[in-house]
């Protein structure tokens, strides 16, 4: 059986639409020698008891049995595996910080981070394909953040904000829990995307670098450049650009909402 301390199993969060899906293709193309699985397993299983955690809708007698089969799975997953490093992408799990830091102690977690400006948009104009356009529908699969915040019934009338207030709602909650696990135990990193796909080459390198010390990995010996002008898991055509999105009112809300976590995540 595999010393999960040695194979230090790394795990990258979001809220999803951060460059996730380039990420992953740049690990496979340039480490054979490492396991990297992207939202392995059930995924919107995983994503739906993020947000009933997050909206503390699971009794506390069911946490034994989650951290169970939490641990069985990635128990499974990981020693299935036979290479030495071990790579999550799984926005899913933003909500499973406390047992990975239970299952590994030290779990090394990596938080891609996108602008609301261009992840707000990203998100609700993306059209999930094959199976998971039908999971999007589904009980629980948004995140309610006026149960997971706690403040008292109706007190952000969640039922009559547009789904561009919700949206941002969410990307301030769940980036939040994500920043929030920086205290466990384990090891935290922040890339943002804008760096990720940043013009200037040397940011561009400078981020896949400072990721790729974060899990432990070698430099790779040739670096594909041509993966950047590839766009991987895009939007419809029509919607690759935010033109006509951020009207006055829409800019003022949005503002109104993640202002404060723009500011603490390096928005200014």
């Amino acid at each position: 059986m595999k010393n999960l301390s040695l194979m230090e199993p790394c795990f990258v969060l979001s809220t999803g639409r951060t460059g996730t899906t380039f990420l992953t293709e740049f690990l496979r193309r340039h480490y054979s020698d490492i396991a990297c699985l992207q939202e392995p397993g059930v995924g919107w299983l995983t994503n739906v008891c993020s947000n009933l955690r997050a909206e503390k809708r699971l009794p506390a007698a069911s946490l034994p049995v989650l951290r169970r089969q939490f641990f069985r799975a990635r128990n499974t997953l990981v020693r299935s595996k036979e290479v030495e490093k071990y790579i999550e992408i799984n926005p899913f799990l933003y909500g499973m910080g406390d047992l990975l830091n239970a299952w590994l102690k030290e779990p090394r977690i990596l938080h891609m981070i996108r602008s609301p400006w261009t992840c707000i948009p990203s998100l609700m104009r993306f059209k999930p394909r094959g199976w998971r356009r039908f999971f999007v529908h589904a009980p629980f699969w948004n995140l309610n953040v006026e149960k997971a915040k706690a403040r008292g019934k109706g007190s952000l009338h969640w039922s009559s904000l547009s789904w561009m207030e919700k949206k941002a709602w969410q990307w301030v909650y769940i980036n939040e829990m994500i920043g929030s696990y920086r205290r466990l135990n384990g090891k935290y990193h922040v890339a943002r995307y804008e760096d990720l796909f940043s013009s200037d080459r040397g940011l561009r390198y400078k981020t896949l670098l400072g990721i790729v010390d974060f899990f432990g990995l070698k430099e790779p010996a040739a670096f594909d450049e041509s993966m950047f002008q590839i766009r991987v898991n895009p939007r419809a055509a029509e919607d690759e650009t935010e033109d006509g999105f951020w009207d006055e009112n829409a800019k003022e809300k949005m503002l109104a909402i993640c202002r404060d976590a723009m500011e603490r995540f390096g928005y200014t």
